[in-house]
């Protein structure tokens, strides 16, 4: 057949089964992720865990499910690498194919029609580059090997660079979900909050404090309390922590652990109160702890009912 024939021979067949495979993979995860229960709950896991949760379904389940899958279809890719297209296992094969097939994901803003398309261009970016490879370009003349060999990454940052703006990634992608507080480990937050307490500097109130912040990256980060003559430069322990996380990268609070040197609770002050408003959600659970241990247990609308909402701020 004239034209089709040409395409059939070179293009359709002839390949290995994991590059049919690829193919099938697009098309099931399509219909899987739009038409079936099990997609929809998993892209509702990337979006909105809660809702799920409430709904009664385990979302580490979803996601250990989501992660199995993954690695299924990671280990295909590579077996295609080791297979066919290399007939053998080599050190640093990959050669950073699998952060353009992140960058494919991105650009695509994460939907399967779209990132084939996306791995098709990159696909054929690198087949250009090997065939580029001693070609005089008219014009140009012959292109140094590496520069060839640089387009399809060359090309990666151009469209991540063009294009990056425009994606959204699902709202939860990366961010730890807890179900309820028992599932946080207050003990390593009172070990983080007492270990910290012995170097806050309190010449002035004699009440040492330290906190302990478990950011939403599930890094604990520390603060105590500093104290100075002209009281504006001084910093309570919460905005200590808050301070570490801002530098950490945490974006927001799944806990707060405050410990003192008494049996008297420890209340933000005003500033912290905002600081923590900012970060926290009224949900977020809070221990008070003294020096032998966790005391009480609070929400953070039970502790400070006057930081949410206009109705608690009438009281």
């Amino acid at each position: 057949m004239p034209g089709f024939g040409l395409i059939y021979d070179e293009v359709i067949s002839g390949q290995s089964a994991p590059a049919y495979l690829a193919l099938l993979a697009v098309v099931l995860t399509a219909l899987v992720l739009k038409r079936t229960r099990f997609g929809l709950r998993l892209r509702a896991v990337g979006e909105n865990p809660a809702a799920v949760d409430t709904a009664g379904i385990s979302v580490a389940g979803l996601r250990y499910s989501a992660v199995i899958i993954c690695g299924v279809l990671c280990g295909l890719g590579g077996t295609y690498l080791a297979v066919s297209q290399s007939a053998g296992f080599l050190p640093h094969m990959t050669a950073g194919k699998g952060f353009i097939a992140l960058a494919a994901v991105i650009f695509a803003n994460w939907r399967p029609w779209p990132a084939l398309w996306a791995c098709l261009l990159f696909g054929g970016l690198d087949a250009v580059a090997i065939r580029l490879q001693g070609v005089a370009l008219p014009g140009i003349g012959q292109v140094p090997v590496q520069a060839i060999q640089a387009l399809p990454y060359l090309m990666t940052v151009i469209l991540l660079a063009g294009f990056i703006g425009r994606s959204t990634p699902p709202r939860a992608a990366g961010l730890p979900y807890v179900t309820s507080p028992e599932a946080i480990d207050f003990e390593a937050l009172f070990a983080t909050a007492a270990r910290v307490q012995t170097f806050a500097y309190a010449p002035y109130s004699r009440f040492r404090v330290g906190a302990a912040i478990l950011g939403d990256d599930g890094v604990v980060y520390p603060g105590c309390n500093v104290e100075n003559a002209a009281y504006p430069s001084g910093s309570c322990a919460e905005q200590g922590a808050i301070s570490a996380m801002i530098a950490g990268g945490g974006r927001s609070i799944r806990a707060i652990l405050v410990v003192g040197d008494g049996d008297e609770l420890v209340t933000p002050c005003g500033a912290c109160r905002q600081r923590i408003r900012e970060f926290a959600a009224p949900e977020t659970p809070v221990a008070i702890a003294g020096p032998g241990g966790i005391r009480q247990m609070f929400s953070l609308a039970e502790l400070l009912p006057a930081s949410f909402g206009p109705d608690n701020l009438r009281r």
